[in-house]
């Protein structure tokens, strides 16, 4: 996911926002509402929004020295599991279109 990539033009909804709103609020340890995550839906959008308020994001690490020797792996976060729920549910709309394609083909 980019930064400035809308969370629902990627196939987000309400319900991963909810999963998205978790994972921000554990991770940054604050309370965004799903109201904010409505209203800030792309990466960029949010970092200001955050920013304003005072909430303090993690550093990334610098993509030159990469992560530290010593760093446990990092977890699957909300927002990531939310993405690939996303993609999995575009990919079985597209594979119901395509079967749907195939049977009225024959029928028809």
């Amino acid at each position: 996911m980019g930064r400035d990539e809308n969370f629902f033009d990627l196939g987000g909804n309400s319900l991963l926002l909810v999963a998205a709103q978790t994972a921000v609020n554990k991770a940054l340890g604050c309370e965004l509402g799903v109201v904010d995550l409505f209203t800030h839906p792309t990466v960029r959008a949010l970092a200001r929004h955050l920013s304003a308020q005072g909430t303090a994001a993690p550093a990334a690490p610098d993509a030159a020295s990469g992560p530290a020797p010593d760093a446990p792996a990092p977890a699957h976060s909300g927002l990531e599991r939310a993405k690939q729920q996303a993609e999995r549910q575009r990919a079985a709309r597209s594979a119901r279109r395509s079967a749907q394609q195939r049977k009225d083909r024959r029928h028809g």
